[in-house]
């Protein structure tokens, strides 16, 4: 659906990309691909992610191997690497949106909006009350 809707200007679907999750430091990549391959604008939203006791649960039941980074460096690696890709590639009518509580990640996506001629409308930034890390 987003590459029939995020079309010319708009971005009315986005998607949500859980960067604890180890699959994504390949499908935020192939996103960005095929949104230039098929001309639809990038809409993201990407979160570290909450539920890493669960996947971790589930899959140790299932026999399989855990879907989730082994530990935070590498959830914030993954979700720094994708923010920097994002930010490269939105153009000037995508959408990005950093749901983030880490102030690291914040001013790395400030520099990458300054070093690529990023639009402020084109990354929007929001984090939980309350919450830090």
């Amino acid at each position: 659906m987003i590459q029939d809707y995020n079309r010319g200007d708009r971005i009315i679907i986005t998607n949500t990309y859980q960067c604890y999750l180890k699959r994504m430091a390949s499908l935020i990549p192939d996103e960005i691909a095929a949104s230039k391959a098929l001309g639809y604008n990038i809409g993201a939203k990407l979160v570290r992610g909450a539920y890493m006791l669960e996947e971790r649960t589930v899959a140790a039941e299932r026999g399989v191997d855990s879907p989730i980074w082994e530990d935070i460096d590498q959830t914030h690696d993954c979700y720094n690497t994708n923010m920097r890709q994002l930010i490269g590639s939105v153009g000037h009518h995508g959408l990005v949106m950093l749901a983030s509580h880490n102030q690291n990640s914040v001013a790395i996506a400030k520099d990458e909006m300054a070093e690529n001629g990023v639009p402020y409308e084109a990354v929007q930034f929001g984090q939980l009350k309350g919450f830090s890390d």
